[in-house]
């Protein structure tokens, strides 16, 4: 038996285990529970122990762990698991060995710190003998001494697991996208551990939710609480006289998404639709079928729950030419009272002021810590030229820490922001989750009058006194358009769907195009990373903390941005670089596109960042379709990347002048260096030349998941145009989409704050047209 860990099951599939671990000389069920899980089959390990202490099959589990980080890797990881599991299911940890009675007990001469973990089944019986419980076939006499010494006089109490432990979060399944020995840490055991880590500790949810009604009518029905529906729901039930229903398909927002760091882990789970692009030939070339992933939120919240929760507004260029498209009421002048409505900035006194809210209800801030390479990288972009500005305020050209959406070291998204504060204090706000909308009802003088929606397997129909705002994204909110009948003609004919209105829906999406790639190393001195022992230490210690510190409380270097322009003459930068951190740039440069496919690790420990130039106008077009095999499963994505190679010259001006930056002061001082190594799918290439980078842009391109523009708002003439410049559906009443598929044109930016602010503006829009309606009716009620 190993002397410094041993594990005792009473189930009598872990008996099997033990005795097969027992007849192999020095091996233990440690290592037979952990090698389970690394060769995936998870129902032997810590879920079926879950599934057994739910059923009472056991009594307890006792687990003798080192309890330091410096003891066995393999036993650490477990304790630390198992820490969690007894924490999420509230059952009592007994932790002795203060004084290395347990040490002196097994035979080990050095007294290094060893703790004894024992679980006791909240359904076995309270006063049998625990020690009789415990198979004795792995029990040396040492280890029985040991058992005695965990439970004399120390029973755990009888405690009563929640009556629905079902975990809201789902994490990206590995088995289906880890090829076999794959090099990577996210694909070893570590990576299986880690991610059942975050599901026993944060896979549960905070959230408030609506009681159960039967109510089949409401003034507003709003579609979608995400980035947008959040905020116009929270404002359509200021008027306490409104009956306000809003549906989202997705369910409670999990608590695994408050940390920043782990924003990483939320893409490709159950909270994500998963969406991916279409092939073209010319982008996505190396990922798996040539389809660049396309995450959309599937939760309360939205995108702003899964997001990177960078701050950024865009240029006030940007409103101003969505003003001279023929929309009045949105230049930059119009819309900033909209962007200061929303925002509640905490850091205020370093930005500029005249710019900035401190009133809103979402809160914008910095992060309560930053590590070295940030601060690297912003040096850097001062000594290569670029100032430090708030690109929010009155110039956009220049870098900084972005604010993020987040708070005392935790992200705020729309729903914790907008909807959590209210649902419990306004009888007329109705959120209903899990429930998607399948078809808008029109009638035959084409009013919208309410809408189907699927919950629980069931089909259900609210109706709508006043209109129905669709909120559901750039890809969603098309979807459902034409599955209503809106939309092409030729396309709606083609699918059977009756045509309500001939509109060029899912037209003009376009999206801010980028490239992975371009690495910059960091040696140990300016690397962040740690062992994966202090990275579960790390995650445990972010969970138990009240006032959130540390690397988990940021983003890593995710917020350091920076605004250039490729041409002197231009009227506004056209380029962005946005930062991820690499975990391991030797196992990324292998394989980068797997690398990326399970970049769930957080982003606060890493040893490279990956600089990404984002091409701001894009001048590509793609569009969203039903799919034709399933109109009502995942739409036909095709954002045409590099339809128009024009859109490529801004990335390699951003190349040359990223590569100009490892001989500024920043750099060196640090050691940061460029890898020179080709990637797999351009070796055909020489680093650093333009070919190699046209090579990476068109093999390694990403999505900066800032797809806008499927419901064009613009005048009538306009023939892009669904909406009108109030975002009411052309040719249908009672009928508005008030989401980021309205924007004519991309701004320079991220767009979670643009779309909150379309949210604001669209909503104020829509209380002035019924606070005018309804005045009318009460003059002539009273003229009468």
């Amino acid at each position: 038996m190993c002397k410094d860990s041993v594990v005792s099951m009473t189930t009598e599939s872990f008996s099997k285990v033990a005795a097969k671990s027992c007849m192999s000389a020095g091996q233990c069920l440690s290592s037979v529970l952990l090698a389970a899980l690394a060769e995936r089959r998870l129902a032997v390990g810590l879920p079926a122990a879950v599934r057994h202490l739910r059923a009472g099959r056991e009594a307890l589990f006792v687990v003798t762990v080192g309890a330091s980080p410096s003891a066995d890797s393999a036993t650490h990881l477990l304790a630390v698991l198992l820490r969690a599991f007894c924490a999420e299911h509230h059952i009592r940890v007994l932790e002795v060995d203060s004084d290395c009675k347990l040490k002196r007990l097994l035979g080990v001469s050095s007294c290094e710190p060893l703790g004894c973990v024992l679980v006791r089944s909240p359904y076995a019986d309270p006063f049998m003998d625990l020690s009789v419980s415990v198979p004795p076939l792995c029990l040396s006499p040492a280890e029985r001494s040991l058992l005695a010494l965990c439970t004399e006089g120390a029973a755990p109490p009888l405690v009563r697991l929640p009556d629905n432990p079902k975990m809201l979060w789902q994490p990206l399944n590995l088995s289906e996208v880890c090829p076999p020995n794959a090099q990577i840490d996210s694909c070893t055991l570590f990576g299986y551990v880690y991610l059942n880590l975050l599901v026993k500790l944060y896979g549960g949810s905070r959230d408030k939710v609506s009681p159960e009604t039967n109510r089949q009518e409401y003034d507003f029905i709003v579609v979608g609480a995400g980035s947008a529906g959040c905020v116009v729901a929270n404002r359509l039930t200021e008027n306490p006289n409104w009956k306000v229903l809003l549906l989202e398909a997705g369910g409670r927002q999990p608590d695994v998404t408050l940390s920043p760091a782990l924003s990483t882990a939320l893409l490709g789970s159950n909270i994500d639709w998963n969406y991916s692009t279409e092939p073209n030939g010319k982008s996505c070339l190396s990922h798996r079928n040539q389809r660049c992933p396309m995450p959309r939120g599937k939760v309360l919240g939205g995108s702003s729950t899964i997001n990177s929760m960078s701050y950024v507004r865009g240029n006030r260029v940007d409103y101003d030419l969505w003003r001279d498209l023929g929309n009045p009421g949105w230049s930059y002048h119009d819309v900033l009272p909209f962007f200061k409505k929303s925002e509640r900035n905490v850091n205020i006194e370093a930005l500029d002021a005249i710019h900035h809210g401190v009133k809103g209800e979402q809160f914008v801030a910095r992060y309560p810590y930053i590590d070295t390479p940030p601060l690297m990288l912003t040096e850097g972009y001062i000594e290569g030229g670029s100032p430090l500005r708030d690109f929010n305020g009155a110039f956009q050209e220049g870098n900084n820490q972005a604010q993020a959406f987040s708070v005392r070291g935790e992200r705020v998204s729309t729903n914790t922001a907008f909807l959590q504060p209210i649902i419990e204090k306004r009888p007329n706000l109705v959120v209903k989750i899990e429930s998607e909308v399948i078809k808008i009802l029109i009638d035959e003088k084409n009013r919208a009058y309410g809408v189907d929606y699927i919950q629980n397997g069931k089909k259900n129909t609210v109706y709508a006194k006043r209109e129905v705002i669709i909120s559901g994204g750039s890809i969603n909110t098309p979807k459902l358009l034409m599955l209503s009948g809106i939309g092409p003609k030729e396309h709606l004919h083609d699918l059977g769907i009756p045509v309500k209105q001939d509109l060029p829906v899912g037209k003009n999406l376009h999206d801010h195009v980028t490239f992975n790639g371009v690495l910059l190393a960091l040696p140990n001195r300016t690397s962040t990373l740690v062992s994966n022992e202090e990275i579960l230490q790390a995650v445990v210690d972010y969970h138990d903390m009240v006032i959130k510190r540390g690397p988990m409380s940021a983003n890593g270097p995710v917020n350091s941005i920076c605004f250039i322009k490729s041409q002197r003459d231009l009227i506004a930068p056209d380029i962005q670089f946005q930062v991820d951190n690499i975990h391991n740039w030797r196992q990324y440069i292998k394989d980068p596109i797997l690398y990326e496919e399970v970049a769930f690790l957080p982003t606060a420990f890493y040893d490279a960042v990956v600089i990404r130039p984002m091409n701001l106008v894009p001048k590509s077009r793609g569009y969203v379709l039903l799919n034709a095999t399933d109109p009502h499963g995942p739409p036909i994505i095709q954002p045409n990347y590099f339809a128009d190679s024009r859109d490529l010259i801004p990335l390699l001006y951003a190349v040359k002048f990223l590569l100009s930056l490892e001989k500024t002061p920043a750099y060196r001082i640090r050691g940061a260096y460029y890898v020179r190594e080709p990637l797999p799918a351009c070796r055909d290439y020489e680093w650093g030349t333009e070919s190699y980078y046209i090579c990476l842009a068109k093999e390694y391109t990403s999505t900066t998941y800032h797809p806008v523009g499927t419901c064009k708002m613009g005048p009538k003439e306009d023939e892009e145009a669904v909406v009108d410049h109030e975002l009411r559906v052309y040719g249908v009443k009672y009928l508005r989409v008030i989401d980021a598929s309205i924007m004519p044109i991309i701004i320079r930016g991220n767009t979670n704050a643009p779309t909150m602010m379309i949210a604001e503006r669209g909503v104020d829009f829509v209380i002035r047209y019924w606070n005018k309606i309804l005045s009318k009716n009460n003059y002539e009620d009273k003229s009468s």
